[in-house]
């Protein structure tokens, strides 16, 4: 993480249970909650709520599956639009209306 002054500080360490939904999996950066500061989501699995000062916290954990940002419902919020496989090899479409 940039110190802004040119400099780096030490690396973030996220939490270890997420390493389960997979290392160098994508990670999509925006305010998911809306209180301005940036938050995460790693692999479309695990939304991660930053504190403004590099620091982030399990929020909520979704099912695996590729995954897109929008504000989909036209309420200015970011969503989560997600395709995962079921037990019977079914593909879902899924929509996570952010509220």
């Amino acid at each position: 993480m940039n110190n802004g002054t040119g400099g780096w500080r030490a690396p973030l360490n996220l939490p270890a249970a997420l390493e389960a939904y997979g290392v160098g999996a994508p990670i999509h950066v925006t305010d998911l909650d809306g209180d301005g500061k940036q938050d995460l989501l790693w692999n479309g699995v695990a939304s991660l709520k930053g504190d403004g000062a590099g620091k982030f916290s399990v929020l909520q954990v979704l099912p695996r599956g590729t995954k897109s940002l929008g504000d989909f419902n036209g309420d200015g919020k970011v969503d989560v639009i997600y395709l995962e496989v079921d037990a019977n090899d079914r593909s879902l479409l899924q929509i996570a209306l952010n509220d």
